[in-house]
Protein backbone atom coordinates (compact mmCIF):
# COMPACT_ATOMS: atom_id res chain seq x y z
CA UNK A 1 0.00 0.00 0.00
CA UNK A 2 1.27 3.56 -0.68
CA UNK A 3 1.54 5.70 1.81
CA UNK A 4 -0.07 9.27 1.34
CA UNK A 5 1.34 12.38 2.88
CA UNK A 6 -0.21 14.64 5.01
CA UNK A 7 -0.46 18.07 3.19
CA UNK A 8 -2.00 19.86 6.30
CA UNK A 9 1.96 18.42 7.94
CA UNK A 10 3.68 19.33 5.50
CA UNK A 11 2.47 22.82 5.22
CA UNK A 12 2.99 23.33 9.21
CA UNK A 13 6.39 21.90 8.20
CA UNK A 14 7.01 24.58 5.48
CA UNK A 15 5.51 27.74 7.94
CA UNK A 16 7.98 26.15 10.40
CA UNK A 17 11.33 26.27 8.86
CA UNK A 18 10.55 29.30 7.06
CA UNK A 19 9.89 31.38 10.70
CA UNK A 20 13.03 29.44 11.91
CA UNK A 21 15.06 31.01 8.81
CA UNK A 22 13.44 34.40 9.21
CA UNK A 23 14.47 34.29 12.83
CA UNK A 24 18.25 33.22 12.07
CA UNK A 25 18.31 35.85 9.63
CA UNK A 26 17.17 38.87 12.01
CA UNK A 27 19.79 37.41 14.73
CA UNK A 28 22.15 37.45 12.32
CA UNK A 29 21.78 40.85 11.06
CA UNK A 30 21.42 42.55 14.33
CA UNK A 31 24.15 40.88 15.90
CA UNK A 32 26.46 42.82 12.76
CA UNK A 33 24.66 45.94 13.55
CA UNK A 34 26.48 45.60 17.32
CA UNK A 35 22.49 44.80 18.82
CA UNK A 36 22.56 42.49 22.17
CA UNK A 37 21.17 39.40 22.39
CA UNK A 38 17.70 40.02 23.82
CA UNK A 39 17.66 43.76 23.95
CA UNK A 40 14.83 45.59 22.50
CA UNK A 41 15.15 44.74 18.66
CA UNK A 42 15.36 41.34 19.34
CA UNK A 43 12.27 41.44 21.46
CA UNK A 44 10.43 43.70 18.98
CA UNK A 45 11.79 41.12 16.21
CA UNK A 46 10.47 38.22 18.16
CA UNK A 47 6.90 39.99 18.07
CA UNK A 48 6.66 40.67 14.54
CA UNK A 49 7.91 36.86 13.55
CA UNK A 50 5.08 35.50 15.54
CA UNK A 51 2.34 37.99 14.28
CA UNK A 52 3.62 37.39 10.75
CA UNK A 53 3.37 33.65 11.25
CA UNK A 54 -0.08 33.78 13.25
CA UNK A 55 -0.98 35.54 10.08
CA UNK A 56 0.12 32.48 7.98
CA UNK A 57 -1.84 30.21 9.97
CA UNK A 58 -4.77 32.02 10.29
CA UNK A 59 -4.86 32.61 6.53
CA UNK A 60 -4.02 29.22 5.94
CA UNK A 61 -6.47 27.48 7.67
CA UNK A 62 -9.37 30.08 7.46
CA UNK A 63 -9.44 31.09 11.53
Amino acid sequence: MAYKKNPKKKDALSIKRAVESLCFQIDWGLKLLGAEKGDLFHQLAKVEVDFISELNYGAQYKI
